[in-house]
């Protein structure tokens, strides 16, 4: 018999025989009817209302479904809320998913949930263009903020779900384009109402450690509602403070999230991720190959090119130095065959040279002078008293000689003093003839006659010969040592009296004597300038 549900129904008001006539069970038994008609409605339901009086306990979500003619309480189990795209909240229409569940005990009537989704699709776009607008204004979409990615990383990190398909490639291709290359993994929920916390962790642990260059985020595709977490604001903030570039690989989808949008570089599937940040090692020998030859023949050309400039340079600074050169050369030449006139040993060499030149001369005078008055005092007189006077003027011209001899010979250098021996020799040999001669002409002599016109001859032809002498010793006395030495000129040397003519002649430490107008000096060598 059914029972009446409204006012409007007929039966709605019976008299009280018809209530106790119906007989009365318990409240178990009440109980247990209405649990097995619920239990006969076995199938799934899915129902559509709003979210309100929401309240969380130990991961489980209680909260009431309703609707402007009814409401219904929704038990959603900690089991189940990890694997959702999207947990209830207060005031948000959602679909929800699962069975009717009547508990005796509590006499209650719940609705166990399976599955949430909103319902409002428009309003869920409508709040990402809202967030979008704001991190466009913020600048998070520029690519001046966009960090490039490193040639060749010390280490990949992918943030992505541990198991599955998506890891397994990209850690193939990175291997596979280069194997030595480290791969740290950093395990994420990616799908699900937790995912974005979960990403947004995981990337600030990999950023924190540092032992990676890049990081790939990572993920194998899915529709808007299953990719809606990267495009949450933890997720874009996670992204935006990393200091490691990240490359996004969120799988093949005609809409860009915002995660992709703030990305450093966007790749649509893992293995282009893979290929974007590992260079391919094969082919990077072969490069390397080719620039090191490239590199080598271009070394080869420059310094080919520079050793040529340096030649064609050279030759030219040859040329201008010697154009540059010749007239100091010239002019040390003119200067060195100055200062050999002026040294010390040049103007001894010279008045030497001239010194032999007016000897040579004075011999030939002398000894043209002394035949010629020989033969008139032959022809003439053999007095002995000019013969005495002759043989005395000599003894006093070869003693003068030898004093001179003896006084060059105390204060001149050996080759002077050599030079000036042999000079005297030679005037010795040639009064020694002179002697014989008139000692053999006044032998031949038997007449007196003309003695004193012969005497005068002689006294005159001596006069004139001890004045030549007498400039021929002036002339040695001026080239003599001693009076280069009165001019402030020394004569240096060793040990052995052997003169120094070069500073090449001695060494550091020698003894050495230098002679002075006036004394001399005991001196060591110091220091030897060449």
């Amino acid at each position: 018999m059914a029972l009446p549900f409204f006012e409007g129904d007929p039966t709605y008001r019976q008299p009280d025989a018809y209530w106790q006539a119906l007989g009365w069970i318990t409240v178990g038994r009440a109980a247990e009817r209405i649990r097995e008609k619920i239990g006969e409605w076995r199938h799934p339901i899915l129902v559509k209302g709003e979210v309100s009086g929401l309240n969380q306990s130990n991961g489980h979500y209680f909260f009431t479904l309703k609707d402007e003619l009814a409401q219904l309480s929704v038990f959603l189990p900690a089991t189940v809320a990890p694997a959702l795209n999207a947990l209830p909240k207060n005031g948000e229409t959602c679909l929800v998913g699962g069975r009717l569940q009547f508990s005796p005990r509590f006499g209650k009537l719940q609705f166990v949930a399976a599955w949430v989704q909103y319902d409002d699709i428009g309003r869920m776009h409508a709040e990402l263009e809202a967030l979008k607008r704001k991190l466009e204004a913020q600048g998070a979409f520029r690519l001046e903020r966009k960090r490039p990615l490193p040639f060749l990383p010390r280490a990949v990190a992918l943030v992505t779900s541990p198991g599955g398909a998506v890891i397994h490639d990209l850690q193939v291709t990175i291997q596979k384009r280069f194997p030595e290359m480290p791969i740290l993994v950093y395990p994420a929920q990616v799908q699900g109402g937790q995912a974005a916390g979960s990403v947004a962790a995981a990337l600030d642990c990999c950023n924190q450690d540092a032992r990676a260059d890049v990081v790939v985020v990572a993920r194998g595709g899915g529709s808007f509602e299953d990719l809606y977490p990267f495009n949450t604001l933890p997720i874009v903030e996670a992204i935006l403070r990393s200091r490691l570039p990240v490359v996004t690989a969120l799988g093949h989808t005609s809409d860009r999230t915002l995660a992709d949008l703030v990305a450093d570089v966007e790749c649509q599937t893992p293995t282009a991720a893979a290929n974007r940040v590992v260079p391919e090692k094969a082919r990077l020998s072969a490069d390397l190959e080719r620039s090191r030859r490239r590199l080598e023949r271009y070394l080869d050309a420059l310094v080919e090119a520079r050793v040529r400039e340096v030649s064609q340079g050279s030759d030219h600074l040859e040329r201008l130095a010697a154009a540059a050169l010749q007239p100091r050369l010239q002019r040390l030449q003119s200067c060195r065959r100055q200062l050999a006139a002026i040294s010390p040993a040049g103007q001894l060499e010279l008045r030497d040279r001239h010194l032999r030149e007016q000897i040579t001369r004075l011999e030939r005078l002398a000894q043209a002078a002394l035949s010629g008055s020989l033969q008139a005092l032959a022809a003439r007189c053999g007095s002995a008293r000019v013969l005495r006077s002759l043989e005395d003027r000599l003894l006093r011209t070869t003693t003068e000689v030898a004093r001179r001899r003896e006084r060059l010979a105390a204060v001149a250098p050996l080759q002077v003093a050599v030079r000036a021996a042999a000079v005297v020799d030679r005037q010795h040999r040639v009064l020694a003839a002179c002697r014989q001669t008139v000692d053999a002409r006044t032998a031949a002599l038997t007449t007196r006659q003309g003695h004193a016109r012969v005497a005068r001859s002689i006294a005159d032809r001596l006069a004139r010969s001890t004045q030549a002498l007498e400039q021929q010793r002036r002339r040695l006395e001026a080239l003599s040592p001693e009076g280069v030495l009165s001019r402030g000129y020394s004569i240096t040397t060793d040990a052995s009296g052997r003169v120094l003519v070069s500073a090449r002649q001695t060494a550091p430490g020698a003894p050495i004597s230098v002679r002075l107008a006036a004394g001399s000096l005991a001196a060591r060598v110091e220091e030897v300038k060449p």
